[in-house]
This record gives structure tokens, sequence and C-alpha cells, in this order.
């Protein structure tokens, strides 16, 4: 069964935000669901997320635990594990690719423990 999942891509840079789009649907093509995506270059109000299921991309981890509490959304945090001399440049779609990892925050609710987060780390 097919279901609607609103996202959001957190990013100012413009190749992440393809990359990201590009991985998104992907993502979501195997699981069957229908995927709305938005980007935002900068958020710093927990009102900005609420309305999302998931976010992509980098936000405050005091930002994201309060959402943990409101809702219960799902944070893929994106990385770059760059050598030094590319740090500060803007990357092309390639180097994204070629340095980028994803750690996923998924929310999990029990009766034993209240809430927890469920962590998983893959690269594209």
């Amino acid at each position: 069964m097919s279901r609607k999942v609103r996202t959001v891509i957190v990013s100012r840079h413009k190749s992440t935000q393809e990359v990201l789009k590009k991985i998104i649907i992907e993502h979501h093509k195997n699981f069957g669901d229908e995927v709305e995506i938005e980007v935002k270059e900068h958020v710093s109000d927990i009102n900005e997320l609420l309305g999302y299921d998931e976010i992509w991309g980098n936000i405050p981890m005091s930002l994201y635990t309060e959402l943990l509490w409101k809702k219960g959304i799902t944070l893929y945090l994106v990385s770059l594990e760059i050598p030094r001399e590319l740090r500060g440049k803007e990357l092309g779609i390639e180097e994204l690719k070629k340095y980028m990892k994803i750690t996923e925050f998924v929310p999990c609710y029990s009766g034993v423990c209240g809430l927890h987060v469920h962590l998983y780390v893959w690269k594209p």
C-alpha cells in the first residue's frame, strides 16, 4: 500500500539539494511511497518543520530533539568526510556522491523505555 511522505531537504548547497532529491526519490521508490519534496536553505524554528515526515540534510541537534518529542520525525543527517584540501569549496555532484554519508535517526516508542532512536549509517 502506497503512502504519501512529506519530506524537506535542509541545505543551502544546490548540488547537495540535487543529489538528495535523487536519493530520496529512489529510497521511497523501493517502498512504493509517493514522496513530496520541499527545500529550505536554513531552518531555525521548530515550527518550520512540524508539517514534515522526514528531514534530509543538516539541522541543529537541539532542534531535532524537540521535533522527536513533538512529532517523532525521522532525520537523515548528511555529513561529508572530505579531505582537508576540499574544505570550504563547493563540491560537484560526483564529489558529493564520493564523500557523502547519511546517518538515519529513526524514532522508536516502546512501553518499557519510552522514546529512543535507532541509528543507521549508510552511503548512497
